[in-house]
């Protein structure tokens, strides 16, 4: 039973503690997508756990022309298990942009099994993305290849205009294949779709579960849509006043400050193929990188291991630290010593989560994250930021530049959150976060109207399911009672 329901039937039998809310799409316009009803069923395919189910949700394509075409979003839905009394609906968005939440919701393991007690858990792939439809396919697997087959950080003219010709061609190509789409998947409309989900549920407000990017759509959702948030958890935030060159310069410093933990930790362990002294260590990898920038390797395959593929994948195994620092470990040792292919085997597996070539995820951030629109100032960017981030700087800086050839551009610029109308809001941060540095999750916080913090101490990126006991009994205590930790709450490494 939904809220609605539950309202209802409290209702015919005249029990005082009970209110009859009910579920408003708080907009006539939207009226037909609002009481559309939703055919649940099994999900398909073998990764879908047994108990997940799948269906589709209409959606306007424009919401200036809600009875014009209409996009269909994919969701998932892993159903209470009882037997406590049913509470509602928890919807979750696990970041990006550009994560399908289905699959995500499918690969949680146990990490619902508490909240599940009580609650739906749903989630799903917002437009343009995984299963739902169109799909953002902007790029050729040729010009994917050339943008990531590129130096760790153009330096010469020759690299600099090869690096001005591919950001412009991948911003071109996306706004050739999407047309008048092309800003119509920003954060505003995918808070827009997750309140019409709300509706559809029957939810007269909305609990959520927003991950990395995902506290940035709950964030807006917030603010879009007062009075209809009960209780949220924004996990790892992002802060929603940075626009993208400041993202990306946070987010340079903070990964490299969390690859001199990994360097300071490696001697720790017997298979550390590190000299045992941070600067040292830092500079093998700037030498191996380097090698790479010059001579890229290719396997009898066909696969090539750029210094920028090898620069992210290093970066990616700082995320998770747990698994992804001692695979990063045995993949160095090898490199090291000029054996490349556990390395580029690696480069290529599921570990790797920078990608320059992501068009999902720039169509949001290069859209809702707006910054000037001149190419001409990346090289003195790189120039600066090297000087934080040594190993890494220069290349987070010129992954900027496929947002400031952009044409799509949000008429709402990155600014300051306050949301006042929402209900409590539980916001965790990571001490240790190389993605979203936890200035961010302490600023969104203090942001708030009804924000509180609970910090974690630990290392990578997101808290909950990670952060032990400590962390997930504080999310589930919140989401199961409306209970929040303590002002000023941390929690152990």
């Amino acid at each position: 039973m939904t809220r609605a329901s539950i309202a209802a039937l409290c209702a015919v039998l005249l029990l005082a503690s009970c209110s009859d809310e009910r579920a408003e799409c708080g907009d006539a316009s939207l009226s037909e997508f609002c009481d559309q009803p939703l055919a649940w069923s099994a999900c398909g395919g073998e990764s879908a756990p047994v108990g997940m189910e799948c269906s589709a949700l209409e959606v306007p394509r424009d919401y200036a022309d809600p009875h014009g075409p209409a996009w269909t979003i994919a969701l998932g839905r892993l159903p209470a298990t009882g037997p406590e009394p049913f509470l509602g609906t928890i919807v979750m968005n696990p970041g990006g942009p550009g994560n399908s939440g289905i699959r995500a919701l499918g690969t949680s393991g146990s990490l619902y099994d508490r909240l599940r007690t009580r609650y739906d858990v749903i989630s799903f792939d917002p437009r343009g993305i995984g299963a739902s439809r169109p799909a953002i396919d902007c790029l050729s697997e040729a010009l994917a290849t050339a943008i990531r087959n590129q130096v760790s950080s153009p330096t010469t003219p020759a690299e600099q205009a090869l690096a001005d010709e591919l950001g412009r061609e991948q911003a071109l190509t996306c706004e050739s294949a999407l047309g008048d789409s092309l800003g119509l998947f920003g954060t505003r409309n995918v808070a827009r779709d997750m309140d019409v989900l709300r509706a559809v549920l029957g939810e007269s407000r909305l609990d959520y579960l927003g991950v990395s990017y995902g506290t940035y759509l709950g964030a807006v959702y917030a603010e879009l849509f007062p009075g209809r948030t009960d209780r949220m958890v924004l996990d790892s935030a992002m802060n929603p006043a940075n626009d993208y060159q400041r993202l990306r310069h946070d987010q340079a410093v903070a990964f490299y400050a969390a690859i001199e933990r990994f360097a300071a930790d490696c001697p720790a362990h017997p298979d550390c193929p590190l000299i045992a002294d941070v600067p040292r260590a830092i500079a093998q990898l700037a030498e191996l990188i380097g090698s790479l920038d010059a001579q890229p390797f290719v396997a009898g395959d066909g696969r090539v291991l750029s210094g920028s593929r090898a620069l992210n994948i290093v970066e990616s195994s700082m995320y998770a630290p747990e698994q992804g620092w001692p695979d990063l470990r045995r993949v160095l040792g090898p490199a090291l010593t000029g054996d490349l292919g556990p390395l580029l085997d690696y480069a290529y597996g599921p570990r790797q989560r920078v990608n320059p070539a992501d068009s999902p995820y720039l169509a949001v951030m290069c859209h809702d994250l707006q910054l000037g629109r001149d190419p001409g100032v990346i090289p003195e960017l790189a120039a600066a930021w090297a000087l934080e981030a040594p190993l890494n700087g220069g290349n987070r800086a010129w992954s900027v530049l496929p947002c400031t050839e952009w044409l799509a551009m949000s008429d709402v610029r990155p600014r300051p959150i306050e949301a006042p109308g929402s209900g409590a809001i539980l916001v965790l941060g990571v001490v240790g976060d190389p993605a979203t540095p936890i200035a961010w999750s302490r600023v969104l916080a203090a942001t708030l109207a009804h924000g509180r913090l609970l910090e974690w101490q630990g290392q990578g990126h997101k808290a909950y399911g990670r952060g032990g006991t400590c962390v997930d009994s504080a999310v589930e205590r919140f989401f199961l009672t409306g209970v929040l930790p303590p002002e000023g709450s941390v929690c152990p490494p």
